[in-house]
């Protein structure tokens, strides 16, 4: 982000998939390694229990190129289409 910028220019990257309730994140994490910029999102339906109704971590070398890995019990990651 530049100084001077606004929400209003701001790129989304990442959006949770659809779900059928309202949801809130219960998962958040950025975080960089060394070589990677590394995303993790999770969100829960609103008055449930339990793990996440959607999950990704996205990670990225440049900012531009991105991979996913889309469950916690995965450990590959895949080229983000």
């Amino acid at each position: 982000m530049q100084i001077g910028s606004t929400p209003g220019n701001w790129e989304l990257l990442f959006k949770p998939a659809p779900y059928p309730l309202p949801q809130h994140c219960v998962r958040e994490r950025l975080e960089f390694d060394g070589e990677y910029i590394q995303i993790e999102i999770g969100t829960q339906a609103m008055g449930a229990g339990g793990c996440c109704t959607n999950y990704a971590a996205y990670r990225s070398r440049d900012g531009e190129n991105w991979e996913i890995r889309p469950a916690t019990s995965i450990r590959e990651w895949r080229a983000l289409d």
